[in-house]
């Protein structure tokens, strides 16, 4: 065997192979397993990891965020340069010289491991760095950019969620009924209650979205990016009580230096941009804990306490279209009209539940 692998050392190197003969050499190779991986020059695969995983979350650069805007799919600045901060601080210090085709799943375990034993991290934190590099190796693999799925039989750490809460009617209507010491966050808090609204399609509302009985939601906001399309990418409208539209119409005129139509209701004060949301989480948790309610509550709660209180009422697929929860099945069950009947059945309904605590601002 010795003098087999002197002779095909030898032939190799007096020969001169088309790059076609060195793929041939490479998979014979891999096929006996006497190597698990090798990298051809001028491929995708040689570039290095580091400098593939900074052009794949580049926002503005990336092939694979360009393929999703092309297919109508949504994705946000905002997340690729979360995922890209990820790959600095957690993988290209590491691996990052490492050519893209000479990763292994090997190398992802070890991280793993790493990133769970000495970090001190939250278990979905860890996880959410994985993806960080497990999307751009699947889609790397997926576009023949590497030959092997390295990601294949990876198992990521084991999450127990905690379990999602929501206030009971009477616990919300006590909570508005209180004095707060942001009234601000009272008033963004009631309008995510009375619409299920997420938060940033809340501080995306401006002046011209304010109908005399409704909510045009044609906008959320996001940190770094501004005014972007809703999370579903469609527009759509919820009807509330004018005395809301009122309350709503106040607060943008109380920070407004200049009212106009594109004003943010929650709007900074002389700014073009609205306020912090984080504040009306804190907020909020502070109100809630104040009546002695021992309840983890979030923002977004009440997207879960809207939903909630109207399926005693009302048919599930009518509150979805309400809440702006994308389903194929149910935007191809309403036609236009019932859509607005839906609609109008959802705010019967919210009129009925919301109206005490509107009364009581």
């Amino acid at each position: 065997m010795e003098n087999t692998g002197t002779y095909l050392s030898n032939l190799i190197l007096q020969s001169k192979l088309s790059q076609r003969e060195v793929k041939l050499v490479v998979e014979a190779l891999k096929t006996k397993k006497y190597v698990l991986t090798a990298v051809l020059p001028d491929t995708p695969e040689s570039i290095t990891f580091g400098e593939f995983l900074e052009l794949f979350w580049n926002f503005d650069k990336s092939p694979y965020v360009k393929e999703k805007i092309i297919f109508g799919q949504s994705i946000h600045r905002r997340y690729t340069d979360i995922m890209l901060s990820r790959c600095k601080r957690y993988w290209i210090p590491s691996y990052g010289k490492k050519l893209l085709g000479e990763v292994t799943r090997f190398d992802l375990k070890e991280n793993l491991h790493r990133l769970a034993e000495n970090y001190g991290l939250q278990k979905e934190t860890v996880n959410q760095i994985m993806r960080s590099v497990t999307c751009a190796l699947k889609w790397a693999y997926n576009n023949e950019l590497i030959q092997k799925d390295v990601c294949k039989g990876l198992v990521f750490l084991h999450v127990v969620n905690k379990k999602r809460e929501v206030l009971s009617y009477k616990e919300a209507l006590s909570l508005f009924e209180a004095e707060w010491k942001d009234f601000t966050s009272k008033i963004a808090n009631l309008t995510a209650m009375c619409t299920g609204l997420r938060m940033g399609e809340v501080l995306a509302l401006r002046l011209c979205d304010l109908g005399d009985d409704c909510i045009y939601v044609r906008h959320s906001w996001a940190r770094g990016e501004g005014l972007k399309c809703p999370k579903n990418g469609e527009e759509r409208f919820v009807k509330v009580n004018p005395l809301l539209i009122n309350i709503l119409i106040e607060n943008a005129k109380k920070n407004a230096a200049v009212v106009k139509e594109d004003a943010f209701v929650f709007g900074k004060e002389n700014s073009d941009s609205p306020m912090n949301g984080i504040h009306w989480n804190e907020s909020l948790k502070s109100e809630v804990k104040k009546l002695g309610i021992n309840k983890h509550i979030t923002f977004h709660s009440w997207r879960h306490f809207f939903a909630t209180q109207l399926l005693n009422d009302v048919d599930e697929h009518k509150v979805m279209v309400a809440t702006g929860h994308k389903s194929q099945d149910i935007f191809e069950h309403y036609a236009h009209h019932v859509t607005e009947e839906a609609l109008q059945e959802v705010f019967t309904a919210c009129n009925k539940l919301f109206l005490p605590a509107i009364k009581s601002i």
